[in-house]
């Protein structure tokens, strides 16, 4: 130990006489490190423990058909129950179901993501309160709606955004839709939930239903008496020595048993089981992987390039302190003993630049916050900042580097005989030295052109994206998001209110069109409906088609023309025949070689009265910009109460000015229309649309900004490497020149060696470019992930910069004066 102390003493008296080389590789690791450190926080809570729960391996989820469809099965709140009761492979089961809640209290006022559980959910998963309790109630068929305590258990996260982190806050009561609900828990950080993609806020008891139910829904929604009301999610906890496939084939027991052809149709009963770890995340679960693993990877290529970046400068430190070597071996030290005190400086540095990239990782994830993963995972879900485990993994990153930056530099410095090292000059490198830092040039350069191409693909393809044609407006376009519903608005006075909110924002200054649209443009939840044509069989019909229901002046307002016909209008109303409006790709399914206007369809069943086609619009692009000619339909709000209404709607306003003032505007009008309302969406729909380009964001500004670093390093590397070569060389010059030499001739002479690893590194770093170019294939828009312009692009801009770095070195060398150079030898 007291060695140890020594050495570690003595690094830190060498690392101060070289300042710059300590406060270049401190920064350059703490900025490795610390990516590093914060996107495997992120990977590790979504890839490799999604479920912070005890003995997650023995949860699994029910399915519906085969464990590999991934189609989690709904049940009815008797079948669920039944399923607890018979099951045999469970110790138990617990049910659970999403929506979405306005929460207002002395202390917060917000929309909320909330789960409906069970009393004993948090049982089954294996979980305990970070403060407080869990729900309380019973699981039976006995209990029945409004039974179960006004309870509601709270996420991390909404604790401390909200409610300021105040544990006083257990106890108090908060409004969940305008009904009363006492705060009785607090979840552990970092716990959502079973779902990453729909991440819980709040917890409540599934008997409570009836008291948050609002708008279009009623309590008879959730009917727990009938097996027709299908809505929950089972999740259950094995028993011991029970397995997934019992568990299935156990659940498909009961299912058998249940089948009712009345109720199921002709298709055969299918139910099974998988593991809840593979079930968390119930979409885009393979482009997830695929996002993070292509993330790790750019920072770890990151971590590399600085660690190559430093090994360089280590190399020409020890060099420089051959004759140091020398004397210490001459009186006694042993190689080991050397190669250690280096080591240990290495191990210094690493562990300097370790303790920055806590702070780093700290700031990389308050920036990554605002962003979401494939599959809806929101960072901020799954980030809980800074732990115990965040820093342990920055600094075992630290020790990783030290031995990766440090050992080859200690043992080229103490590989050569003690005697003739005496004789040699401190600058004297070794051949191999030499060798080494070039390699080491050449992979810089070769990582440093995967993440500039990188940059460059994912930049291209964001701005490609944005480009899109959409078939809509877009850069004056306002949105306002809000839900009457939950203010327990009546039909009568919500269409009331509508009207009114359409005049007074048409008078709203600058704002030149304005309208009410359950769903607006590229949003990825939807409606959908079959589609029946009278008079023709069911096999003429195209199937599910989605659809939206708008108010008066939503298609003029986002700039959809109508083709043929009329659009809606104020008579569109219950007083009339339902009408509707088809896009021209459903148009051309269902009536190929006929007029549209005039035509009939119905939706779901002959039973419900026909809808008359009015108009036609433009197709345009409804649920995903990666979408191609999807069938559409329009239906007027006055009509479809069901539908729309008085549930999620959205304020679309077209400006002629800035679009922000006019939302502000807007937002006026609706809290003076209503103070009790809260805005859940106010934004442009630029900013919607880069919110469903997130990864591409994301990709754009991680790569683009750690592109710039690895190039920054790559360039200083390179600059270094000559600019050591030249000052190693500079009595050879000066003999060169006093013979006759010209400035060019020297130039060619210091460019030489360091075009070649320039080049070798550019063309590794294309062979990388190309061969992984799968992981990031389904985030391109409209550009290959094997561009040849844009990863040319990078090679030359990576290529300029290098070759502008090395003519420093080379302009100086051309300035060395014979005389002096043979006089300094």
């Amino acid at each position: 130990m007291d060695t140890l102390l020594m050495d570690v003493r003595y690094a830190v008296r060498q690392l101060k006489k070289a300042p710059g080389l300590t406060i270049v590789a401190v920064l350059s690791l703490a900025l490795g490190i610390g990516a590093n450190t914060a996107l495997y926080q992120i990977a590790d809570r979504v890839l490799l423990r999604p479920l912070p729960v005890t003995d997650p391996s023995r949860l699994v989820t029910v399915v519906d058909g085969p464990p590999e469809s991934g189609r989690t099965y709904e049940s009815s709140y008797r079948e669920f129950l039944t399923y607890r009761r018979e099951a045999t492979a469970f110790s138990d089961l617990a049910a659970s179901s999403g929506t979405t809640l306005a929460l207002s209290g002395e202390l917060a006022t917000a929309r909320v993501a909330a789960e409906m559980v069970t009393p004993n959910y948090f049982r089954v998963l294996g979980i305990a309160p970070a403060a407080g309790r869990w729900l309380v109630g019973d699981v039976s068929d006995r209990a029945v709606p409004g039974d179960a305590e006004p309870a509601v258990v709270l996420a991390d996260r909404v604790w401390r955004s909200a409610f300021g982190a105040d544990p006083r806050v257990i106890g108090k009561t908060v409004k969940l839709n305008g009904a009363p609900f006492t705060v009785v828990g607090i979840a552990p950080a970092g716990f959502v939930g079973n779902d990453l993609g729909a991440a819980a806020d709040v917890w409540i008891p599934l008997l409570a239903q009836p008291l948050i139910a609002t708008g279009a829904q009623s309590p008879t929604q959730f009917d727990r008496t009938s097996d027709q009301s299908r809505w929950l999610r089972i999740t259950g906890r094995l028993r011991p020595g029970a397995t997934i496939a019992s568990a299935g084939a156990s659940l498909l027991t009961v299912r058998q048993r249940l089948y009712d052809p009345a109720l199921h149709g002709d298709n055969p009963p299918t139910v099974s089981a998988v593991s809840t770890l593979s079930a968390v995340i119930t979409g885009g679960r393979a482009d997830l992987n695929k996002f993070l693993v292509l993330l790790l990877a750019v920072v770890g290529l990151t971590l590399l390039i600085a660690c190559a970046n430093l090994a360089t400068l280590l190399l020409a430190r020890g060099a420089a302190r051959t004759q140091e070597m020398g004397v210490r071996a001459a009186l006694g030290a042993a190689r080991g003993r050397l190669v250690r005190q280096l080591v240990t400086e290495s191990a210094v540095l690493a562990l300097l630049g370790g303790a920055a990239g806590v702070l780093v990782a700290s700031w990389t994830t308050d920036l990554l916050r605002p962003y979401v993963l494939p599959g809806g995972v929101r960072v901020d879900a799954v980030a809980t900042g800074l732990n115990g485990g965040t820093i342990i993994v920055a600094f075992a990153l630290s020790l990783l580097t030290s031995l990766l930056v440090g050992l080859a530099p200690a043992i080229a410095a103490t590989g050569r005989d003690a005697a003739p090292v005496m004789h040699v000059r401190a600058s004297t490198e070794t051949r191999g030295q030499s060798r080494l830092r070039g390699w080491l040039v050449t992979a810089q350069v070769a990582l440093a052109l995967v993440l500039l191409a990188g940059a460059g693909l994912f930049g291209r393809s964001l701005r490609n994206a944005l480009a899109l044609d959409t078939g809509f407006r877009v850069d004056d376009i306002g949105l306002l998001t809000f839900n009457l519903g939950e203010q327990r608005y009546t039909r009568e006075r919500a269409a009331t209110f509508y009207r009114e909110l359409r005049n007074q924002s048409l008078a709203i200054p600058g704002v030149r069109g304005a309208a009410v649209a359950r769903l607006v443009p590229v949003e990825a939840a939807g409606m959908r409906s079959s589609v029946l044509l009278p008079g023709r069989p069911q096999s003429d019909s195209p199937g599910e088609i989605s659809f939206n229901v708008v108010g008066d002046g939503f298609l003029e307002t986002m700039g959809i023309p109508v083709v043929r016909g009329r659009t809606f209008g104020e008579s569109d109303d219950e007083r009339v025949a339902p009408v509707a409006i088809v896009n021209e790709a459903l148009a051309r399914r269902l009536w190929p070689n006929e007029d549209p206007i005039g035509q009939r369809f119905v939706r779901g069943s002959f039973a419900r009265p026909p809808f008359t086609v009015v108009g036609v619009a433009r197709d345009s692009k409804y649920r995903s910009l990666r979408e191609d000619r999807l069938m559409y339909f329009y239906l007027p709000l006055a009509q479809n109460y069901d539908n729309a209404g008085l549930a999620r709607m959205n304020l679309v306003l077209r400006s002629a000015g800035r679009v922000d003032a006019a939302l502000v505007g807007a937002s006026s009008v609706l809290r003076a229309m209503d103070p009790e309302l809260p805005v859940h969406r106010s934004e442009t729909m630029t900013a919607h649309l880069g919110a469903l380009l997130m990864p591409q964001r994301m990709g754009t500004t991680v790569l683009g900004f750690l592109s710039l670093l690895g190039v920054i390093l790559a360039v200083t590397g390179i600059y270094g490497v000559v600019a050591y070569a030249v000052a190693r060389r500079t009595r050879e010059i000066g003999v060169r020149m006093a013979l006759g030499a010209r400035g060019a001739d020297v130039v060619r002479l210091v460019l030489g060696q360091g075009v070649v690893h320039v080049v070798l590194g550019v063309a590794a770093g294309a062979i990388v470019v190309a061969s992984a170019s799968t992981l990031a294939a389904s985030f391109m828009y409209g550009v290959s992930a094997t561009d040849t312009a844009t990863i040319a692009l990078a090679a030359v801009i990576l290529a300029g910069t290098s070759l502008l770095a090395m003519l420093v070195p080379a302009w100086r060398a051309t300035r060395i004066e014979p005389v002096a150079a043979l006089r300094g030898e």
